[in-house]
């Protein structure tokens, strides 16, 4: 099955425009009659009849529609970029799949790579949520410092942040069921004692992510696999 993103819909018609109005008439050759499927990343499934296909845009009549309803909890992460762009866009598409509902993409003190590429990143969330079947496109933001992000995530009650000092607790023994959590995942030379004790004093709990060191994309989706449903 192939799954369209079709943000823009009304008076029983949705359009696909730009890549997905290519890709549906160049790449997959659907002609005017053909049924297709789409969603608007918000949960609205459509199946819908291609009535015209114009030179920028693809317009389908709308058959049936249904609203998947996202589960109340969040499971969400904060993690610094990678100096190598290829795995911290790997961390996104993996998380995507496995059904992350946010993203924070921060600075921290030590991370190497200062500059994010968010339309690419957007990109590429978008496609994993069609390859995968999903019907919720997560939210990604931008924050320029942890302090930022600290503001950004108040309204999770569960907050953690995951760090190489001691005094932490283990996320898959603490991580509790029907929450909304929060992970904090740093950059590859881990938080800075400050940074750790800023989190801490805002009410972030600290954990580890077992007895082993890990990448930070790694730990990303390790961390994501620990909050519970």
């Amino acid at each position: 099955m192939n799954l369209f993103y079709a943000p823009e819909y009304h008076e029983g018609d949705l359009i696909l425009s730009g890549e997905e109005h290519l890709h549906c008439t160049k790449v997959l050759r659907f002609k005017e009659g053909d049924q297709i499927r789409a969603t608007n990343g918000l949960g609205h499934v459509f199946d819908a009849k291609i009535k015209k296909i114009e030179k920028n845009q693809t317009i389908c009549s709308i058959v049936t529609s249904m609203i998947i309803d996202r589960f109340a909890l969040a499971k969400s992460i904060a993690i610094s970029p990678t100096k190598s762009p290829a795995r911290i866009e790997w961390f996104v598409e993996k998380a995507v799949e496995l059904g992350v509902t946010e993203i924070f993409l921060f600075i921290a003190k030590r991370t190497e790579k200062k500059s994010i590429n968010l339309e690419r990143i957007h990109k590429i969330a978008l496609s994993a949520m069609k390859q995968s079947l999903r019907y919720h496109l997560p939210t990604i933001h931008q924050c320029a410092t942890v302090k930022d992000l600290i503001k950004a995530s108040a309204d999770y009650p569960d907050r953690y942040i995951a760090h190489l000092e001691e005094n932490t607790q283990n996320l898959a023994d603490i991580a509790k069921s029907m929450s909304r959590s929060i992970v904090l995942i740093g950059p590859e030379g881990d938080f800075t004692s400050d940074e750790i004790k800023l989190c801490l004093d805002n009410g972030f709990i600290a954990v580890s992510l077992g007895s082993y060191r890990l990448r930070t994309e790694t730990a990303g989706l390790a961390a994501l696999m620990m909050l519970k449903d």
